[in-house]
């Protein structure tokens, strides 16, 4: 069962990141931010959320943002799942991360999809 959950959230709001916070505070899971963001408790710098991220049950990471360093470098954050928002069917998934798990929004056949 998912009790703690960090979350890297975007700099600006994103409205599925949203609500899949929603979602997670519906269940009473504990999530910490990566950054202050719309609604949430935020993590007060970034070895705090790693602290966190490194006990947590899974670790999201939203698409629409650059992907902190530290994050490639930390071997014990486990259970990354990657979730890409964009609207495109495009998508790009860094594979220097052994993500556990990627979720695409859009997959349209309209575009010329790349992996």
């Amino acid at each position: 069962m998912i009790k703690r959950v960090a979350f890297f959230v975007p700099p600006t709001f994103d409205y599925l990141c949203s609500v899949i916070l929603e979602g997670l505070r519906s269940h009473n899971i504990d999530v910490l931010l990566s950054q202050p963001y719309v609604e949430g408790r935020a993590a007060t710098g970034l070895s705090d959320f790693i602290e966190f991220a490194s006990h947590a049950d899974v670790v999201l990471v939203m698409s629409n943002m650059k992907l902190p360093e530290a994050i490639l470098r930390e071997s014990r954050l486990q259970n990354l799942i990657y979730i890409d928002g964009m609207d495109q069917s495009f998508h790009w998934v860094d594979q220097r991360v052994n993500w556990r798990a990627v979720f695409k929004r859009e997959l349209l056949t309209t575009d010329t999809a790349q992996q």
